[in-house]
């Protein structure tokens, strides 16, 4: 998401958001396949159960990784120019 290889807080936030964004797409997928798996014995609902926990948590990692980095990423050190 970001092929400069830019560091400002801008590109960073875009690659944040582009990785929440596709975990969120991730999840979803999962929770349709659990609502299919009632129907399709080829599917397993504990396991796509487990896979949806697993989203949740690779999206809260990520979400605090932003909060944690927003100011840092948003703002410039003193002294520091544009």
């Amino acid at each position: 998401m970001n092929p400069t290889r830019n560091h400002d807080g801008q590109m960073t936030q875009a690659e944040i958001d582009s990785l929440v964004a596709a975990i969120r797409a991730q999840q979803m997928m999962w929770e349709t396949l659990t609502v299919l798996a009632v129907i399709d014995d080829r599917l397993d609902k504990a396991d796509c159960t487990k896979m949806i926990d697993r989203c949740r948590d690779q999206r809260a990692r990520v979400c605090d990784l932003h909060h944690a980095t927003v100011k840092e990423r948003f703002t410039k050190p003193a002294g520091e120019h544009a």
